[in-house]
């Protein structure tokens, strides 16, 4: 079984105050992805700070099929925001990794409608590794 050393890790972060990505919108903010042929997800870190209020964070897939079909929502984690989960790490277990392996051009997208966008901060940390080593 293939597990990412930490060096082979590629580490995107991103910070906000309103919500969070958007699948239909690829100009929204949350929305990563890694330009090779095939790559997994490891980990999805994140912070929420300042206002309250909580709401679910949804992983999903903005599949590189233009036509939508494809797009899912691949987990969800609820309560998450300041009142409640204010800090995440979601980490994917190594016998579950080649459930999250994902094609170029797919991109892996956090939905999160911010519960007091005026006020809460959040910061996001999403870790891919090349899968080109995980056995298909």
């Amino acid at each position: 079984m293939w597990v990412p050393h930490p060096n082979q890790i590629v580490t995107s972060r991103v910070v906000g105050v309103g919500d969070m990505g958007d699948v239909t919108d690829e100009h929204s903010t949350a929305r990563f992805t890694l330009n090779v042929d095939r790559f997994i997800l490891a980990r999805i870190r994140a912070r929420f700070t300042g206002g309250s209020g909580d709401a679910t964070l949804a992983i999903c897939l903005d599949h590189r099929d233009p036509s939508g079909l494809f797009d899912f929502t691949l987990d969800t984690i609820k309560e998450v925001g300041a009142d409640n989960r204010a800090n995440i790490n979601h980490r994917i277990l190594a016998d579950e990794l080649y459930q999250w392996e994902f094609r170029r051009g797919d991109v892996i997208v956090l939905t999160w409608t911010n519960p007091d966008a005026g006020n809460m901060q959040w910061a996001v940390e999403v870790g891919l590794a090349d899968a080109s080593q995980l056995q298909q």
